[in-house]
């Protein structure tokens, strides 16, 4: 991102989504994955508030993972069960206020942002199977008061996903201005 150089790559939460997968009778839903695309900063400051028990906040920890891997931009590991719906999750936020910008400019620095993400099983012999390219949904431009940076706008971008038992390597690219920024292989273990 240009401007002032401000522009952050947040996950969705500034929280650790689950590294495992919830108990059986805690099945991550399709809604719940939906809720991470559409206002998992809600879910970052519900849990900030201490309310990590239910809603939106459960949904961004427990049933998604971030699309760059960790906080270092390394890939990482996370589980779940075929009977999970979940949400791979990236957030842009762009603190405008802070960088002396317009939300205007901030909000155009965004939508030039054009994350892909493709996904490739892990074949039984440990080969890599065909990647594919999948739908990638994104929100629409939205504002958030950010308590250390003010007026920030921000947008999340995310694929649903819903997968057999077996392995996969989730491949992300953070495509800013026709070229590739940033780039993470996330790996996906699906349990029966």
């Amino acid at each position: 991102m240009t401007a002032a150089g401000t522009a952050l790559v947040l996950g969705a939460g500034l929280v650790s989504p689950a590294q495992a997968a919830p108990a059986d009778d805690d099945t991550c839903t399709r809604g719940q994955a939906q809720s991470v695309l559409e206002a998992a900063p809600r879910g970052w400051a519900q849990i900030q508030r201490g309310q990590d028990h239910a809603g939106i906040a459960r949904a961004d920890s427990d049933c998604s993972y971030f699309l760059f891997g960790d906080w270092e931009g390394s890939g990482s590991t996370h589980t779940f069960t075929d009977d999970d719906v979940f949400a791979g999750q990236v957030t842009w936020f762009y603190p405008y206020e802070a960088a002396g910008v317009t939300r205007r400019e901030a909000a155009a620095e965004l939508l030039s942002e054009a994350d892909r993400v493709w996904l490739t099983p892990v074949l039984p012999d440990g080969t890599l199977g065909e990647r594919v390219e999948l739908d990638v949904e994104a929100t629409p431009v939205k504002n958030v008061n950010l308590p250390d940076y003010g007026m920030t706008v921000y947008r999340t971008f995310a694929v649903v996903l819903d997968l057999e038992p077996g392995e996969y390597i989730s491949t992300w690219h953070a495509v800013y201005a026709d070229e590739v920024v940033q780039a993470t292989d996330v790996r996906l273990i699906i349990t029966p």
